[in-house]
């Protein structure tokens, strides 16, 4: 049986290497987009009725149409 040479070790290791690099390259792409709220349920939160995750900006549910609470900017100007 033959055993492989030092440049046949080398070429494996790449092919094995490069993969497992790229997943795991994938993985912090998508965990760092996740924590910045650029995911797809980053910034949604929950409707107090049934529990659908709802955009902040929606003035219903659309599952169950109840009315969200919409958040509005704090006034600008006047401030002590």
């Amino acid at each position: 049986m033959l055993m492989p040479g030092p440049l046949e070790l080398a070429i494996i290791g790449l092919i094995l290497a490069v993969p497992l690099v790229v997943v795991v390259g994938v993985v912090v792409a998508v965990v760092a987009s996740r924590s910045r709220g650029g995911g797809p349920a980053g910034n949604l939160i929950p409707c107090p009725d049934c529990g659908r995750m709802v955009s902040p900006h929606a003035v219903q549910c659309p599952q169950c149409g109840r009315p969200m609470q919409v958040s509005s900017p704090p006034p600008v100007g006047d401030s002590p």
